[in-house]
C-alpha cells in the first residue's frame, strides 16, 4: 500500500468507503503552513500507515476540489479530516508540530474500532 495518496474530488467517493481508515488533507500550494506540514504529514504516513490510509487534496487544483472541500466545512489550511467507513470521526485544523499532531492521530485511532476490518 503506498504511504499516501494524492487525489482529487473525484476520487473522494471510492477513499472513504474504502475498508481502511483515511485521513485526507485539505492543502493549497500558496499556504506556508501547508508546505512545513507536508514533510510532517509524509512523516504520519509512515508511522500509521498500518492503521490509515493518508491522501491529501489541493484544494485549488479545481473547481470539484474546492467544492468538495467547502462542503466538508473546510475553511482553514492545512485541515486534516478522518473518515471510517465512509463517516467523519474527527478533524486536525491547521498547523501543528510532529509531536502534537502525532498525539491527536493516536487519540482519533482509539476512536477507530468499530470501522470495517
Amino acid at each position: 500500500m503506498a504511504k499516501m495518496l494524492d487525489i482529487q474530488a473525484e476520487d473522494y467517493d471510492k477513499i472513504i468507503n474504502s475498508d481502511i481508515p483515511v485521513a485526507i488533507e485539505f492543502w493549497i500550494k500558496s499556504c506556508g503552513n501547508c508546505t512545513k506540514f507536508k514533510a510532517i504529514y509524509e512523516q504520519l504516513s509512515e508511522v500509521f500507515s498500518d492503521k490509515l490510509q493518508f491522501t491529501r487534496i489541493n484544494m485549488f487544483e479545481s473547481v470539484k476540489n474546492l467544492r468538495l472541500a467547502e462542503g466538508l466545512g473546510v475553511e482553514i489550511t492545512p485541515t486534516v479530516k478522518i473518515f471510517c467507513s465512509s463517516e467523519e470521526i474527527d478533524e486536525i485544523v491547521g498547523f501543528k508540530p510532529l509531536d502534537a499532531v502525532t498525539v491527536e492521530i493516536e487519540r482519533i485511532i482509539k476512536k477507530l474500532s468499530r470501522c470495517k476490518e
